[in-house]
């Protein structure tokens, strides 16, 4: 859960840094000035091939490709049958989606002044709600697919990539500023990643691809400990260990020898 409380950590001081800009005209026109000095200083920096290599990675942001990536897992989930997986990816992404669509309507704040926009764009500019919506998707993806241990290890720098090269063509193409895709992205990250460890910690809710064991419990981590809990207060029976045995046998349930 460490890094769950980093993320709303972040989350936090966000807020709290939000709430000072809107409170105080100068610290709002100090963000606002800086994040126009960085855009001209990017735009500067324009050429027609780089333009065109960030009009592809803003392709990234785009309503397809969230569509394609959010029900292709949704099929996969229901394919495998995890559906606590599938209601708690649906629901952080619908999330997402809402707070960052609510949150750019009570900010309104507009497109970057002063610099021309080369790409596509809709509504108001903060928070990034395309950085924000697929942030969610992918961080999401992840939890939901990748099980726990090396695989999803690997994951997380290459979803930082992704998010990264996304906030960059965003602003080197002028459609949002830096504290626009920032603050997008620690939205994205923090609704999923904390609703996937509340919601289905991996030492009860394991990712798994393994047949047949798929109506088998887990009896490790805090379930077992929950189970060895109950033994001794309920029945007061000290316990050594505890076993699954005749699982290839046993249908739906998870038959234990304590």
């Amino acid at each position: 859960m460490t890094t769950g409380r980093y993320w709303l950590a972040a989350t936090g001081v966000v807020l709290l840094l939000w709430l000072v800009a809107l409170a105080n005209n100068a610290t709002n026109n100090y963000i606002l000035s800086f994040d126009l000095a960085l855009l001209d200083w990017v735009s500067q920096l324009r050429t027609r091939v780089l333009t065109d290599v960030m009009r592809g990675v803003h392709a990234l942001g785009s309503l397809w490709t969230v569509r394609v990536l959010f029900w292709a897992t949704v099929a996969v989930l229901l394919l495998t049958r995890r559906f606590r997986h599938l209601f708690v990816f649906i629901g952080a992404v619908v999330g997402v989606i809402t707070l960052s669509s609510l949150l750019a309507y009570l900010f309104m704040r507009p497109r970057p002044l002063g610099v021309e926009i080369l790409g596509d764009w809709t509504g108001a500019a903060h928070p990034s709600r395309p950085v924000a919506v697929f942030t969610a998707t992918v961080v999401g993806m992840l939890y939901s697919l990748a099980p726990q241990g090396r695989l999803r290890q690997l994951g997380k720098p290459v979803i930082a990539g992704l998010v990264t090269a996304l906030s960059i063509s965003l602003i080197y193409l002028g459609v949002n500023s830096p504290t626009d895709v920032l603050i997008g992205a620690i939205i994205g990250v923090t609704i999923p990643l904390v609703a996937f460890r509340l919601l289905t910690p991996s030492e009860v809710f394991p990712v798994t691809y393994r047949r047949g064991q798929s109506a088998h419990l887990d009896v490790g981590g805090r379930r077992g400990q929950a189970i060895h809990r109950a033994l001794e207060d309920q029945l007061g029976i000290q316990v050594a260990e505890i076993k699954p045995f005749g699982l290839s046998g046993s249908a739906g349930s998870t038959p234990l020898r304590v």
